[in-house]
Formats: C-alpha cells, sequence, structure tokens
C-alpha cells in the first residue's frame, strides 16, 4: 500500500525513533475527527507498524487491532484495507511465534482481493 509504503520506518534510518510523531498524530485525528474515523485506525496502523518492525510487540498487537476494528467497522469487513490489517495482523503473530492465532487470520479475508506485493 501506499501509504505504508511512504511512512515505511525502514526505509527511513534516520528516524529510528519516529513514535513520538506518530503518537502526536495519533492524538489530533482522535481529538478533532474522534476515535472512530477512519484516519483515526490509519495512525493507529502506521504507529502499529512502526512499534512491530522495532520489535516492540506488545506495543504493536493493541494498535493493530484497534485500526483493523475501526477499519472493518467505518470501511466494511471486505474491503482491501480490511485484508491489509489482518496480514498485518498475522505477521506480527508469525513474528511472535503464536503461530495459532496467526494461521487462520488470511482466511478471515477470504473474498477480499489479496494485497498487491511490495
Amino acid at each position: 500500500m501506499v501509504r505504508r509504503a511512504a511512512f515505511a520506518p525502514e526505509r527511513i534510518p534516520h528516524l529510528a525513533d519516529a513514535a513520538p510523531l506518530y503518537q502526536r498524530r495519533l492524538k489530533i485525528r482522535e481529538k478533532h475527527l474522534g476515535p472512530n474515523h477512519r484516519r483515526v485506525a490509519s495512525s493507529l496502523l502506521n504507529l502499529a507498524l512502526l512499534y512491530r518492525d522495532r520489535g516492540k510487540y506488545a506495543k504493536a498487537e493493541p494498535l493493530l487491532r484497534r485500526g483493523l476494528e475501526i477499519q472493518a467497522k467505518t470501511l466494511g469487513p471486505d474491503h482491501p484495507n480490511v485484508a491489509q490489517g489482518l496480514f498485518d495482523l498475522e505477521k506480527l503473530y508469525t513474528l511472535q511465534g503464536k503461530y495459532a492465532e496467526a494461521e487462520p487470520l488470511p482466511s478471515s479475508a477470504s473474498g477480499v482481493q489479496s494485497p498487491e506485493p511490495g
């Protein structure tokens, strides 16, 4: 997805600790848009991916789950962004060795177009 590629922390090594910036953006969006807005979900997911990519799995999981829940409610469960969120959650679980939790996730996105590689 374009938004994730543009903000991928591994592509910007000098932003090793971008978490405070992501947190600030999240707080601003929650304040002005409300806690269940799709842009809040985007901020949650971006912060979650930053934490995941930095190995901070315990911080990443609740943010990823909340962002995914908001997306499913605002965009619908069959939206490609929801499928991407499920794949992101699967990767998080796999990185943690939680294979039982990871295994059923992609099948939850059946009928949703798989995200393109890259």
